[in-house]
């Protein structure tokens, strides 16, 4: 391997979901999309997968929530659940409970990594087959935009597309203007918003299609 090598990078075709499984599984990101013309008439779309390395200290490394995560999962969100709202009783709750309120019921954690320090955290809570919700995204406040929530949020919208499911769910606060632009800008669309809301700060609910 030469000396200035930081990662691996590979190609694969979008529609190969076994194969894309393993590689998140396994570390590997999907950093964008790239395609291949077979024929004039046929492209055949791909992630272009990367994998840090050791010897590339700054790149973000995602991996799956573990038990040890329990204590970095709840401050990341609660430092930012202080700073724009109150911390509601759901939110101990939650928070205080990862596995048995998000992993055991057929939820998803995953912890964001940099220069050995975990930086940020997201979940994916089940709704019904094929339709979750992205929630409890957070970034360590000194590392924000810096573009990592992109980064984040790439991971998640790959996870969901590779497990085919059908809808990515969301609520948040208009008065986090920089999120809603973000999500806004991934493809998320805003749609209407139940009268019993489980958190009193959602005033805006969003979905990603994905099928």
């Amino acid at each position: 391997m030469d000396q200035g090598c930081v990662g691996i990078w590979l190609n694969v075709w979008t529609e190969n979901y076994r194969a894309l499984r393993f590689y998140l599984k396994n570390g590997f990101q999907n950093i964008g999309d790239t395609a291949y013309r077979l024929s004039p008439t046929h492209v055949n779309p791909n992630y272009v997968m990367y994998l840090p390395l050791e010897t590339d200290p700054d790149q973000i490394k995602m991996r799956p929530y573990q038990p040890g995560d329990a204590s970095a999962f709840k401050s990341l969100n609660i430092e930012w659940l202080e700073s724009y709202f109150q911390v509601e009783p759901i939110d101990h709750q939650v928070l205080g409970n990862p596995t048995t309120e998000i992993i055991q019921p057929g939820g998803y954690i995953f912890m964001a990594e940099r220069q050995g320090k975990t930086i940020g955290t997201y979940a994916f809570i089940k709704k019904n087959d094929g339709v979750y919700e992205f929630s409890k995204m957070a970034i360590d406040p000194t590392l924000r935009g810096m573009g990592f929530g992109q980064f984040m949020l790439d991971h998640a919208l790959t996870w969901a597309k590779v497990h085919r499911w059908s809808k990515i769910l969301l609520y948040s606060n208009t008065k986090l203007e920089n999120a809603i632009h973000l999500y806004r800008k991934n493809g998320f669309v805003e749609i209407p918003l139940e009268k019993e809301v489980i958190y009193s700060r959602g005033n805006i609910k969003m979905e990603y299609s994905i099928h």
